[in-house]
């Protein structure tokens, strides 16, 4: 009886303990997301996690090469221009559903201003409203970052991969709990049973894990981002409430699926005791596994509510983000954007800026430029004329995706740009 106490006292003190470091956590979670908002984002990119974020953006131009609402950016004006060092610039987001959709808003500047006043009304509401604003940003932070694979890309393979009979999960349990039963019996047997199921149950478990860890990796980081969703549709605003109606709606669709789940696939993206605790019960009696073939069948219908998810959680931490990066600048404007009109009496159809800068060049020369022509661009070896172009044509794009321009002033057309 002593034990049994004992023992029920070490699970009451190990569960608060838990408990009290995971609050810990957020809180200092959400301090450093406050702290950080308007200074140069901290992340590390290596190749793979970098194809891994275009792979949203490469997918949707796959699907509609033409569409009359955006244009693309192409490979070579992305590169001739440096837009890789302006998005990492400009990429605070806190998940990797964030940062892929922020890195295909880049891509594909706007001909219409519909877009961009939404996501004006989003931008200015994250400046002005800190505390939403961190509240979000911190429930954003809880789905995480994946490191080698991209979100979109795993979640449209779900269907490539076969599904899975639980049958032999459900032996390891079975011959677990026998073991364990052994042990009341012949001790010794038990002893020696018991140690030879936990390492085969360890070694299968891990065996079958690499085989999924990619597709695993994907349908843990859904399941923590439908945690976090639930979470956001909790946040009060008027600004935020067509998107948080979105949210719920969609939500319910994955009912069925989210129901319990916590308890077998980690919704944090670390960590901490219990998290190590469940790793181990996952790990002898592959309930994961179990759960994940369950899943696996129910997702593979889902991908179209998932994706309507994915489209409103994207936009909301991109641009968050842009609050942040203008924040960072300093001196920026919202640009005026003329559609053109080759008519008699037509509006402006060229480009007047103020004051206008390179964003990753620090204490720039800044510009005026005005000019409704072609434009013959002369000058000495290393005068600057190629920075100035890539000046001009970089706000250019910012003005059509982000609806911000490093300068004092700026009125233009709606553009395609290519070098």
């Amino acid at each position: 009886m002593e034990y049994i106490i004992g023992a029920a006292v070490f699970l009451v003190i190990f569960v608060i303990g838990g408990l009290y470091m995971q609050k810990k956590s957020e809180k200092k979670r959400a301090l450093k997301i406050k702290e950080s908002f308007g200074l140069v984002p901290e992340l590390e990119y290596t190749y793979e996690k970098y194809e891994s974020i275009g792979y949203y953006y490469r997918e949707r131009l796959e699907k509609d090469p033409e569409n009359n609402e955006h244009c693309n950016i192409d490979n070579i004006t992305w590169h001739d221009l440096d837009m890789d060092k302006v998005y990492m610039t400009l990429n605070a987001t806190q998940s990797s559903i964030g940062e892929e959709y922020l890195y295909y808003l880049l891509r594909t500047p706007e001909l219409k201003d519909d877009k961009l006043t939404e996501r004006e009304k989003l931008i200015n509401f994250f400046t002005k409203k800190a505390e939403k604003r961190v509240k979000l940003q911190t429930e954003l932070s809880k789905a995480g970052r994946l490191d080698k694979v991209s979100v979109y890309e795993y979640l449209g393979r779900l269907e490539q991969l076969d599904d899975e009979s639980n049958f032999k999960h459900f032996m390891c349990i079975f011959l677990l709990v026998a073991a364990v039963a052994s042990l009341f019996i012949i001790p010794v047997v038990g002893i020696i049973s018991l140690l030879g199921v936990f390492f085969y149950n360890i070694i299968s478990y891990f065996k079958r894990k690499g085989q999924i860890e990619n597709y695993y990796a994907v349908v843990a980081y859904i399941l923590r981002t439908l945690d976090v969703t639930n979470n956001i549709c909790n946040i009060e605003d008027e600004v935020l409430s067509p998107y948080i109606s979105v949210l719920k709606e969609q939500h319910k669709q994955f009912k069925s699926i989210t129901r319990g789940a916590g308890l077998i696939v980690s919704k944090k993206s670390s960590g901490d005791i219990l998290e190590v605790a469940l790793d181990y019960l996952r790990m002898a009696t592959h309930i994961d596994l179990i759960r994940f073939n369950v899943m696996l069948k129910k997702l593979k219908s889902r991908k179209d509510d998932f994706d309507k998810i994915y489209e409103v959680i994207g936009l909301l931490d991109s641009m968050a983000a842009v609050a942040s990066f203008r924040r960072l600048m300093g001196a920026w404007c919202i640009p005026e954007l003329i559609r053109e009109n080759k008519g008699a009496g037509s509006s402006l159809s060229g480009i007047s800026a103020t004051n206008i800068y390179h964003p990753m060049i620090i204490s720039p020369v800044k510009n005026d430029f005005t000019e409704s022509g072609n434009v013959l661009l002369t000058g000495s070896n290393a005068s600057g004329k190629s920075t100035f172009i890539k000046t001009v044509a970089i706000n250019s794009i910012l003005a059509q995706t982000i609806n911000t321009v490093l300068a004092d002033s700026y009125k233009g057309t709606f553009f395609k740009c290519m070098t």
